[in-house]
């Protein structure tokens, strides 16, 4: 087995996840995970992603003629 493969099983991820910060595709890869994280999010921890969902999307239009 290569060493990506043990690391993987040491920390029980799976290659995707553990290499999905240095793949170009990794869209599908970040967003399988996002649903699962929320599921146990208390009321503050909602508000403060609703937070930041707002500033991406102002950051995008203030970008987004670059």
């Amino acid at each position: 087995m290569t060493p990506h493969i043990h690391i993987a099983n040491a920390l029980n991820v799976s290659t995707d996840e553990l290499l999905c910060n240095y793949i170009r595709q990794a869209k599908d890869i970040v967003n399988n995970g996002i649903p699962e994280e929320l599921t146990d999010c208390n009321d503050k921890e909602l508000k403060v992603i609703k937070e930041a969902q707002t500033i991406k999307r102002t950051l995008r239009k203030a970008y987004s003629s670059d």
